[in-house]
């Protein structure tokens, strides 16, 4: 069958038109789409083609069209004879080494053409030597942020055909994508054609998998926010496809420029029912890549426009996690985005890193890891940092009130930024082993110095003779809410420095310095009442709970939750830990079982006090109990904190001059603390409003 593409030939059996891509219309011209044309030409089977020389106002050269056919995969396609009808032979201008080298693979000329003029000799010896010469060469239109960009999502859609073969969504969005990037150029048709012809080892198949799986378990009704400006050129389907195969993300959100991501986040902030749970930013957006050389050598990088969002979105949204998917593998890129607090660092697939599916496979794998291990220790950590975030802003709207100072909710912020900063912190291999437990041991005492804050927050500080003041807060330790006394400060010596002696009611003890520790735990005494005992007493043996001096009615499961809990007061327990304990001890349980078990156990509590939330909730995280002793537990972290490892997580052994035991802080000492903090605030902050005035 004789074909003609675009041109009305008399023996030409049937006329097929090229497909067209519409361009800007400041070009006002159209592009034609090599690749998706010859799709639609092979369908029919033709023996021979005839294309034409020119095509008026529009983007085309018979010569890309001939390099398209010539390395199809399929050698009927790719040797099918080609007639060139020219439109004026005297205008007509083709190098004679061209037209000789054309001439010998099934190419010819002619302004009047006939069937005769076709040319069925086809060299392969020459094709093969003019294919390597002069086919397959980079586009000079695209740099390598460019190329990286077009063939990364390719790549990543790729990798997850290897676990999903049989997904139609996911062939079709593999398809979109070639047809796309092939009629970029056979640049591309080649590292396609090379990256769907190399073997994956199963080994590494089953590391995809088991990546993914820890990825959806992680990431279940959360919601992605997607910052990339070009999600039409491939990433939009990539992406849409990677979180919906790879994780169990509920919703996932796109932005395809600085504007938009803004107007989402504000929508978010505004809007108590939306959330976002990770960004993941593109760090050269739209107005950078005609601004900036894509191989810039790191002079303006601290203004690309990913930079700059990074810096905003820190502002808006403190302690949400963001990763940088970057087509940009330079260091001062990635030290530019650390200094605004991203958490994660993800390069693209460049085509000339990702050659084959093996490396596809790996590059894959660093996102989904990227991504879990963010989501995880946002999980693990997140809430203590949102935790001392609020706490500031309690101080602060009391302060608003007339009823504090301004300088300790700044104390608490600051304090909040440096534990964020300590905790995305990339620790190397070594610097781990080297710590030993140090960055979760700094956090602590980051936390556990906002104490001192809110004990100043929380006193009132009367001069009632020269020399001497009072710290006074509101408490109700005797059953009446009255100003209580908290502390005597009384000057001893005048000279260059003030010497002072400080007393605290109940000790006989005078003190030089600040006593601190006994100070935050009179503070705990007057403000919930409490001589150091738990409101709470358990018998195992009996299976009873005593709660305010009355026994509370509980099933076997509501028992062991609960006895759990009074027993590790303040510290957060994951759902799924709560229900392995009950299933070691009792029948298993479903999630919907098991909070049903939750809330009726609130319900007991509340029938005996309802003025305090002795469970509180962490979504997506767990529970903890607020009922325990706070001084006994205040006391406890204390001793923690004074058995500290000062250099590097290590201490002497005993018997070598140091007798003290010493030990590293851990998660759930941290959740203790910082929920220890927020009760304290939360209870001055009621008092004030109830009683203050």
């Amino acid at each position: 069958m004789v074909i003609g593409l675009g041109i009305d030939v008399s023996f030409a059996e049937k006329r097929i038109n090229f497909v067209f891509k519409s361009l800007s219309q400041s070009k006002k011209r159209n592009q034609v789409r090599y690749h998706l044309t010859l799709k639609k030409v092979f369908e029919h089977s033709p023996d021979q083609l005839i294309i034409p020389e020119h095509i008026k106002d529009c983007d085309y050269n018979y010569e890309t069209l001939i390099e398209h056919i010539r390395t199809e995969s399929n050698q009927a396609i790719s040797r099918i004879p080609i007639l060139v009808c020219i439109e004026d032979e005297n205008k007509f201008n083709l190098d004679n080494y061209i037209k000789r080298q054309l001439d010998y693979f099934a190419v010819n000329f002619s302004s009047s053409p006939k069937v005769e003029d076709f040319n069925d000799k086809f060299d392969e010896k020459a094709f093969v030597t003019y294919k390597q010469k002069e086919f397959y060469k980079e586009p000079y239109n695209l740099g390598n942020h460019d190329k990286t960009n077009l063939w990364g999502s390719l790549s990543l859609l790729k990798s997850l055909s290897h676990i999903y073969p049989d997904n139609k969504d996911l062939l079709r969005g593999i398809s979109e994508l070639e047809d796309n990037l092939s009629d970029e150029g056979t640049y591309f048709k080649r590292l396609i054609s090379e990256l769907n012809s190399t073997n994956v080892d199963k080994a590494s198949i089953g590391r995809l998998k088991s990546e993914s799986s820890k990825l959806t378990k992680i990431s279940n009704n959360k919601t992605v926010l997607i910052i990339e400006d070009q999600l039409k050129d491939g990433w939009e389907v990539a992406y849409d496809l990677f979180f919906r195969l790879s994780s169990n993300f509920e919703l996932v959100l796109f932005a395809k420029n600085e504007r938009k991501a803004q107007d989402i986040i504000n929508e978010t902030n505004n809007d108590k029912a939306k959330n976002i749970d990770l960004v993941l930013l593109d760090v050269r957006l739209d107005k950078d890549r005609n601004t900036y050389s894509q191989d810039e050598s790191g002079h303006h990088v601290g203004n690309l426009s990913g930079v700059e969002l990074a810096k905003w979105i820190r502002g808006e949204m403190p302690t949400i996690p963001i990763i940088a998917a970057t087509a940009s593998n330079k260091s001062w890129t990635l030290e530019a985005l650390l200094e605004q607090g991203i958490n994660g660092y993800w390069v693209k697939g460049s085509p000339n890193l990702v050659t084959n599916a093996e490396v596809g496979i790996e590059n894959t794998l660093a996102l989904i890891k990227k991504l879990h291990d963010t989501l995880r220790w946002e999980q693990e950590t997140g809430h203590w940092q949102n935790e001392l975030y609020r706490i500031a802003e309690v101080v602060n709207e009391v302060y608003l009130e007339g009823k504090g100072l301004p300088i300790f909710h700044k104390h608490i912020r600051d304090k909040a930024k440096s534990l964020q900063s300590l905790l995305w912190r990339s620790f190397s291999p070594f610097s781990q082993e080297l710590s030993d437990g140090l960055q979760l041991n700094l956090a602590f005492i980051i936390i556990y110095s906002c104490m001192n804050d809110l004990v100043e927050w929380a006193c009132d500080k009367e001069e009632i003779d020269p020399g001497l003041v009072k710290w006074k807060t509101l408490g109700d330790s005797n059953g009446v809410v009255d100003d209580e006394l908290i502390a005597k400060v009384k000057k001893i010596k005048v000279s260059k420095w003030d010497d002072w002696e400080w007393s605290i009611p109940n000790i006989d003890k005078k003190f030089e310095r600040m006593p601190d520790k006994k100070i935050a735990i009179r503070l705990l005494t007057v403000k919930f009442g409490e001589s150091g005992d738990s409101k709470f007493s358990i018998n195992h043996k009996k299976q009873r709970v005593v709660f305010m001096n009355k026994e509370l009615t509980l099933t076997l499961a509501e028992f062991i939750i609960l006895s759990h809990l009074v027993k590790n007061p303040f510290r957060v327990h994951s759902r799924e830990y709560l229900m392995n304990i009950i299933s070691d001890r009792s029948h298993g349980l479903d999630i919907t079982m098991f909070n049903t078990h939750i809330e009726s156990i609130r319900k007991r509590l509340h029938e005996l006090d309802e003025d305090n939330e002795y469970i509180k909730t962490y979504e997506g995280i767990g529970y903890s109990l607020f009922g325990g002793s706070k001084i006994r537990e205040f006391n406890r972290l204390t001793n923690k904190r004074n058995a500290l490892p000062l250099i590097h997580g290590k201490r002497l052994p005993s018997g070598s001059g140091s007798e003290l035991k010493f030990d590293n802080i851990n998660i759930s000492d941290i959740d203790s603390l910082i929920n220890l903090l927020g009760s304290l605030a939360d209870r001055h902050r009621n008092l004030l409003d109830k009683y203050g005035g």
